[in-house]
């Protein structure tokens, strides 16, 4: 046996219409979209939970691999590590994502996932896949196995030798004590007013953010144009940017007014355009509120987010009443009550999101 087979993976099947298949797989069958490549006319939806299984739906006339469509088994990540050797050794050319011969795997960094490729005695392309527990980073495209190792060394802060142990242990399903990757939240107001309270909140969570948690409040929701599928293939490049804030970022925090019982159209014309990107799927997400009447909007925030593959996490949510507030957000953070809140739910998400990412985290000052 060259590598033990967990499962089947990923299966690809070919549509004559991507966005009708989408609608039937994904809304008639339940399928969550695990990502969308309107580019490349094809889309994939994950099979039970995320990370399990996939389809692969191609419009006709696109295929992976160079006009291929492949099998995939799931395997474990210290097989596949050592798999290329195995296969070379039994007269079969390991592959790289574009078919290149290659002496170890490439990780595709939108899932992410450890991936090599082998054709069978009859050329039908075969794959071997591990999912990694690192956050998706769709900017990166298919890297080496390597070079992942050596941005996870620079962004947590530990050799490869020892990012590589890690994510064999995570793989297994072990969860090593570890002080952490930082936490990257990314903070989205739904409010355009300069003043606005919904605002201030988050810049008075990032704060109070213990160390281990980095807050970015994002302030260009007013930049971004009016929604248009149309644009799928050539973004503005506000849009690119946006959607490389919220795929640089571990988390998201949305802090929200309500208007007409509902979302700001600024707001919900954001999201749109993530819907499109594989950018958001599977992005914990935390919910503030700077008025106690504004439940209608977080209700609707709270499905729009289901809908897109997003993971509310509903314990770390925090309703601030700020009415009659300085809304100033130095002043926010330094009333103690307000302080205390912001923190007690910045640590419910923080060890949701390590928990999702597989790590068990060392409270801050230990």
């Amino acid at each position: 046996m060259l590598v033990p087979i967990q499962s089947l993976f990923e299966a690809h099947l070919h549509v004559s219409d991507l966005r009708r298949s989408l609608s039937f797989y994904g809304e008639l069958l339940g399928l969550p979209i695990a990502a969308n490549f309107p580019d490349r006319r094809a889309a994939f939806l994950w099979v039970g939970a995320p990370g399990k299984a996939m389809l692969g739906l191609w419009d006709s006339g696109t295929t992976p691999q160079r006009l291929e469509l492949h099998l995939a088994f799931s395997v474990a990540l210290e097989d596949l590590l050592n798999a290329a050797g195995k296969l070379q050794n039994a007269g079969i050319q390991p592959l790289d994502f574009d078919g290149r011969p290659t002496d170890g795997p490439v990780v595709l960094a939108w899932m992410p996932a450890a991936s090599l490729y082998f054709r069978d005695p009859d050329n039908n392309l075969l794959e071997f896949i591990t999912m990694l527990h690192d956050s998706p980073s769709p900017d990166l495209g298919v890297v080496p196995w390597k070079q992942w190792l050596q941005r996870n060394q620079a962004n947590d802060g530990i050799d490869t030798e020892a990012s590589m142990s890690r994510e064999i242990d995570l793989a297994r399903g072990e969860k090593p004590i570890n002080s952490g990757p930082r936490i990257r939240i990314l903070g989205i107001s739904g409010s355009l007013r300069p003043a606005s309270t919904n605002t201030a909140l988050l810049r008075a969570a990032a704060l109070v953010a213990p160390p281990s948690v980095e807050v970015k409040v994002w302030e260009q929701l007013g930049s971004l144009p009016y929604f248009n599928p149309e644009l799928e293939g050539d973004l503005p490049v506000v849009v690119r940017e946006f959607r490389q804030q919220v795929a640089s970022s571990s988390a998201i925090i949305f802090s929200t007014p309500e208007y007409a019982h509902g979302l700001p159209g600024a707001l919900k014309n954001a999201l749109d355009w993530l819907v499109g990107g594989n950018e958001f799927p599977g992005k914990p997400v935390m919910l503030l509120n700077a008025s106690e009447r504004g439940t209608f909007a977080q209700d609707s925030l709270i499905e729009v987010v289901k809908t897109m593959s997003g993971r509310v996490v509903r314990d770390a949510g925090r309703v601030v009443p700020l009415l009659g507030k300085s809304i100033d957000a130095r002043s926010l953070s330094s009333d103690p009550a307000i302080a205390a809140t912001l923190r007690e739910g910045l640590a419910t998400f923080s060890t949701a999101i390590a928990e999702m990412r597989g790590y068990k985290q060392i409270p801050d000052g230990e």
